[in-house]
């Protein structure tokens, strides 16, 4: 085949297309591999995550979020944050913290949030949002009275 003044064999770009495309599906297979097993290594919480919730203390009166909502609220963390290092939806972790009423909530939250791809949701926080942008949820937060750091 040619095309302009170019001779183009159709068998090697069938071939090299071949290859392509299946360098790529080993990758995705490779990447899908990872993350399945990264996800069966690394949902238990390490002592020192455990020991970092366990000191926290709920006051259950003032958990002002229903379990299931909070359980949505985590969804959404997690949906907004996508993958570990790979862009964050911003305003949806600002919405998800403006739900929050007391410094209950915020450490039920958190409880609730346990550890996502290896991670805490202290760690997601501070390795997604930039510094102005940690400073915002503070801010948010501040604003109700609650008082925390990630």
């Amino acid at each position: 085949m040619k095309i302009g003044k170019v001779d183009i064999d159709s068998n090697k770009l069938m071939k090299y297309g071949g290859y392509a495309l299946l360098v790529l599906l080993v990758v995705i297979v490779i990447v899908a591999i990872y993350k399945i097993a990264k996800g069966f290594l690394s949902d238990e919480l390490t002592a020192a995550q455990q020991e970092h919730i366990n000191e926290k203390e709920i006051v259950t009166q003032e958990v002002s979020v229903p379990k299931t909502e909070m359980n949505n609220l985590v969804a959404k963390l997690k949906a907004a944050f996508g993958s570990y290092g790979w862009g964050t939806d911003e305003d949806a972790v600002y919405a998800v913290f403006e739900q929050m009423n007391s410094r209950s909530d915020v450490l039920s939250l958190v409880n609730a949030f346990s550890v996502y791809e290896g991670h805490t949701l202290g760690e997601w926080m501070n390795k997604e949002l930039s510094l102005k942008e940690l400073a915002h949820v503070q801010e948010i937060l501040a604003t109700k009275g609650i008082t925390y750091t990630f």
